[in-house]
């Protein structure tokens, strides 16, 4: 039976959904790919990685009016019901979705879906109604970074807790016109050459390399194209940089891809 009372409050797309959270499905699933197929046995089938995850969120609305009668309370839980609907219908693309029993700076990336209610004899002061939702397969947490003064060879440490797979986004000042960023535990490295008038980032998770005018230097990078180095776990991620020319201060900033 859903709980009668208040549980947690839900943020989407930087709007509150009107009610309270009475029950929640979450399931995780993997990604299974089949290779081999055309042989006698079927093929061979492997994970690979987690698929979106289906959220189902069910809340319970309460009338905010007193004193007046059953169809009046009924249509103000049913106007809040049309607020819900109109924060998810306006959403066109993958949004920040935060749920818990507290506010949490973790949140999923979620897209609606549908949603629905049913009415029952004794309903006026209060309803039920449901959403669902596409989300991403982890949370992200807040963005964590370092910085480094570079003239030559050093290091930079960026402190994160535990965390799935996760790239970082190296910011590289117009100042220095050819580095080398290498990371030990992935095995990743990419070195990075060419003048460039404004900062580039390059994006290890997007694979892509642009300056604040979103211009593309990704002909930039002279030895890829895997430059996707990433980190997995929890302590200090550590770059290592070698091959500089020039000098100015190296950025990195990462979001850690987490659990609830």
């Amino acid at each position: 039976m859903p709980n009668p009372t208040p549980v947690y409050r839900v943020k989407f797309d930087g709007d509150y959904l009107p009610g309270y959270v009475q029950t929640e499905e979450f399931p995780l699933s993997m990604r299974n790919v089949m290779v081999e197929i055309i042989n006698r046995d079927g093929g061979v089938m492997y994970q690979n990685g987690a698929a979106s995850r289906d959220l189902s969120l069910e809340f319970r609305v309460l009338t905010r009016l007193s004193d007046v009668d059953g169809m009046t309370d009924l249509e103000d839980c049913m106007d809040q019901y049309r607020e819900a609907l109109a924060i998810c219908a306006r959403a066109s693309t993958n949004q920040p979705l935060y749920i818990g029993p507290t506010d949490t700076d973790k949140y999923v990336l979620a897209t609606f879906k549908d949603s629905g209610y049913v009415l029952t004899a004794p309903d006026h002061r209060a309803i039920n109604y449901t959403l669902n939702f596409s989300t991403s397969p982890y949370f992200l947490g807040p963005v964590v970074s370092g910085s480094q003064a570079v003239s030559g060879n050093t290091s930079i440490g960026v402190a994160i807790g535990d965390t799935r797979k996760t790239y970082p986004q190296i910011v590289i000042p117009s100042g220095i016109t050819a580095i080398t960023v290498s990371h030990t535990a992935s095995g990743k490295t990419f070195t990075f050459a060419g003048a460039h008038a404004n900062a580039v980032t390059v994006d290890c998770a997007a694979l892509t390399v642009k300056d604040t005018s979103d211009t593309n230097y990704i002909a930039s990078i002279t030895s890829g194209p895997d430059f996707g180095i990433y980190h997995v776990g929890s302590g200090t991620m550590t770059l290592n940089i070698t091959g500089v020319t020039g000098s100015g201060t190296v950025v990195v900033r990462m979001q850690p891809r987490t659990e609830r």
